[in-house]
């Protein structure tokens, strides 16, 4: 008996192409080096990012979820793509950042700002304060009626990490 397939939400344009780089091998002083160009995915400003969020984006439809939660630095890139895949999904996102929040959002808070986020400060600069208050917020907004799928930060999860897994095989074919 095989394990069933996870469902997958295509988010990014794979495979992404693998390209020599032999004047980074020749300064690095190494054999034939190729870069994975997963800044080609074509996925907002995710990048590798999209990978995992494929399959955490299918799960949280799946589970019925109508709000995305995760968290981590006010300058997560993960945060800003959970925000674009929770848009393009039609669902909510809430974002956790550690700290206060800034006087001018960076990049990557300003587009998760944009992309309809809503953010929950944890009032402490450690990104270890978003593991504590990620389970909270969750709880916060079932108890308001929604349905939240929590995502651990930076997507890592054995269901986030199949996304990394398959890009292995792309580099074996």
């Amino acid at each position: 008996m095989t394990a069933p397939s996870p469902s997958r939400t295509r988010l990014a344009n794979l495979p992404t192409p693998l390209v020599a780089a032999p004047r980074l091998a020749q300064v690095m002083g190494t054999g034939p080096l190729y870069l994975k160009r997963d800044d080609l995915t074509g996925f907002a400003i995710g990048g590798n990012k999209a990978r995992p969020l494929e399959f955490l984006v299918a799960a949280a439809v799946t589970d019925r979820a109508d709000t995305l939660v995760t968290g981590g630095a006010p300058g997560s890139n993960f945060c800003a793509a959970v925000a674009a895949a929770a848009l393009w999904a039609g669902l909510r996102c809430e974002l956790v950042l550690a700290g206060q929040p800034p006087s001018l959002p960076g990049p990557a808070l300003a587009l998760a700002l944009s992309w309809g986020a809503t953010v929950r400060w944890t009032g402490s600069a450690e990104r270890d304060s978003v593991d504590d208050q990620l389970p909270r917020a969750a709880a916060a907004l079932s108890s308001s009626g929604h349905r939240p799928y929590l995502i651990p930060r930076g997507g890592a999860s054995g269901l986030g990490a199949i996304g990394y897994a398959l890009a292995a095989f792309e580099l074996q074919e």
